[in-house]
């Protein structure tokens, strides 16, 4: 009978997406600290695979292990998305209708 190996899988927060199929996101855990007898939040930075250019900034995502390296730094990739950052996909929503885009415009205009 063959085994299923484990498959590495973290819940995450993106907190960059300034490149091309590839974001940032942020893992966080809580470890116990023997010196001050606590558990501590301990937090790891990690570039993810995102091969649609889905993620948006504070977005949960479920990241898991591809079982090959896709490139120097990246090893996982994005498996689902579990919560999307509501206020970046409304400013974005604004941006698909035509009046939406004018009144960004609108807002966003400087007068000196």
């Amino acid at each position: 009978m063959a085994t299923v190996p484990k498959v590495a899988r973290y819940v995450a927060t993106v907190v960059s997406t300034k490149m091309q199929k590839s974001c940032v996101v942020v893992v966080e855990r809580m470890k116990w600290n023997t010196h001050i007898k606590k558990n501590v939040a301990e937090r790891t930075r990690m570039i993810v695979h995102d091969e649609n250019d889905e993620a948006v900034i504070g977005d949960k995502v479920i990241i898991e292990a591809v079982g090959r390296k896709i490139s120097n730094k990246k090893t996982f990739a994005i498996k689902e998305f579990v919560k999307r950052s509501s206020y970046e996909h409304e400013f974005y929503q604004h941006l698909n209708d035509p009046k939406g885009i004018e009144a960004v415009k609108e807002s966003t205009r400087i007068e000196f």
